[in-house]
Order: structure tokens, then sequence, then C-alpha cells
């Protein structure tokens, strides 16, 4: 799907579903203004690529993840930018062989959501690459630029993490339950 489009205020869903589906590209797209997630891939896809997006103020009517990912085997998010959202910037669960990296035209930097910037749950073989979170837990809440539960393999090198501003309750990294993990 792509380059170039532009999904915006669907009502009240995601902006894009793709579901099961095989060798999978996403790239150059805005996803924008959304009620529900901006993007979300579920149930067993596999040799997913999502390149090269935006992601922006999405997820309003019930603070949903900008881009979710559920259950993929070997997905790779690259360069994608993902600003502003009402939930988490990008949720991860239950995935394995994710890659999280620039792609050869963009930084992949996740930005200003009021959660959590990115959240792994129950992933095993995470790779992240120069990933860049600023400012998430916009809302002021307790939580993590990124947060790992229950995710085992995950190695994190050259990221920039920054809070939006010194408060009690909000951390860098966060780490509940899991293994190997590399930092």
């Amino acid at each position: 799907f792509g380059p170039g489009n532009l999904l915006r205020r669907t009502s009240p869903g995601a902006g894009m579903t793709v579901s099961g589906a095989t060798d999978t590209h996403v790239h150059g797209n805005r996803f924008e203004d959304n009620f529900g997630v901006g993007l979300a891939l579920t149930d067993r896809c596999f040799a997913t690529r999502v390149h090269d997006n935006v992601f922006l103020r999405n997820g309003a009517t019930n603070a949903s993840a900008q881009l979710s990912l559920a259950n993929l085997v070997t997905v790779s998010l690259l360069g994608n930018s993902v600003q502003n959202g009402f939930g988490d910037g990008v949720l991860v669960s239950g995935c394995a062989n994710v890659t999280v990296a620039p792609s050869t035209l963009a930084p992949t930097a996740i930005a200003g959501n009021t959660r959590l910037g990115l959240s792994l749950i129950g992933c095993t073989s995470v790779t992240m690459r120069a990933l860049m979170l600023q400012g998430n837990l916009a809302n002021g809440g307790a939580g993590a630029q990124l947060q790992c539960t229950d995710s085992f393999q995950v190695s994190l090198t050259g990221a920039s993490i920054t809070a939006p501003t010194p408060v009690s309750g909000i951390s860098g990294i966060s780490v509940q339950r899991g293994g190997s993990l590399t930092i």
C-alpha cells in the first residue's frame, strides 16, 4: 500500500487494518487524525515491512496506539514518524523477529504521544537501532518512553531517549519480566 496515500478521519475504526497477510509492504503513506488506530497489523501476518510512513494525531476516541502490531512473524518498522497521538505511539504484542530502525530515507522517530512511546509485550527476537523516542507521556502520566514486558532476546543500540520534562514516575526504559536483553 503506498506511496503517497492519505488515510484520514476514519470513524470509528482504524485508518487501515491488515490481517493474516504475507509479504506486505506499507510505505510512503500518511495516517492522520483517525479516531482509532492509524494502522493495525494482526493475526499472523508474515514478512511485513512498514516503512517511511507518517502517523499523526491518531487514536482520539479510545486512546489507541497510532501503530499496532499483534501476532506477527518477521516485521520491519523502518523510518516511520509517529507523533502526537492520543495513546501509545507504537504497540507491538506477541511478535517475533522484529526490527525497528531507520530507513535509507528517514530515522524512526516516536514523539509527543500521550502515553508510552514504544511498548513491546510478549515479543521475541527484537532488534532496535538508532531509535528516537522523545517527549512521549505528554499527558503527564507515569510510564516509560520504551516499555518491554515479558519480552525476550531484545537488543537496543544507538537510541536517543528523552522525557518530556523531569517528572516522578516517568522513565526512559522500563523492563518488566523478560530475558536476554542488551541495552
